[in-house]
């Protein structure tokens, strides 16, 4: 997707560790971040993954929890609408 969209993990796991293994270990190379506080309520889910698109307006634009296939043309066509 090139600069058009940005990939970042944020890991709720007590062993930061753990978060940067599953990157290597899946090759994604991801910027990871904890939480430094409460997450906003909007933001909390029991799922793990959980995946948030949020379009250039701040608005959270899909939510899907569970796994997602990133390079499934279909998600591709979604993030494209978004523009």
């Amino acid at each position: 997707m090139g600069d058009d969209v940005a990939f970042v993990m944020l890991s709720l796991d007590r062993d930061f560790e753990k978060a940067k293994a599953f990157d290597k270990r899946k090759g994604y190379d991801l910027p990871i971040y904890t939480k430094g506080s409460n997450l906003p309520s909007m933001y909390q889910s029991s799922a793990i993954p959980t995946t948030y698109v949020i379009d250039t307006d701040e608005n959270v634009a899909l939510t899907h929890k569970g796994m997602v296939d990133y390079s499934d043309p279909k998600f591709k066509k979604f993030l494209k609408s978004l523009k």
